[in-house]
């Protein structure tokens, strides 16, 4: 937890049971769902336990498992510094001055 912690929250412990709290109620309300073996009331406490509401835990199912790589990554447009190249320098575009 403290390495987790350390990589993605800047040491903060707390946060990182947070998110493991949110994705734990989404497993265990998709699991109650979907599957069934799991009682309703095991699921409401879940999303209980970990703050969200069973709206936020479907986006974030649907955010972590059913989005494209679009969705998840963004990729800078490449040649980015020859397209800033080729535009004129404002100064130069401006004209004389008076």
């Amino acid at each position: 937890m403290r390495y987790l912690a350390c990589l993605f929250a800047g040491g903060n412990e707390e946060e990182v049971r947070s998110v493991y709290r949110r994705l734990l109620a989404v497993r265990i309300s998709r699991r109650a769902g979907n599957v069934g073996d799991l009682p309703a009331q095991e699921a409401e406490a879940a999303l209980a336990l970990a703050g969200i509401s069973a709206k936020e835990a479907e986006a974030i199912y649907r955010l972590t498992s059913l989005s494209n790589m679009q969705q998840r990554v963004v990729i800078p447009p490449m040649l980015r510094e020859q397209a800033a190249e080729a535009e004129p320098e404002p100064v130069e575009s401006q004209g004389p001055s008076e």
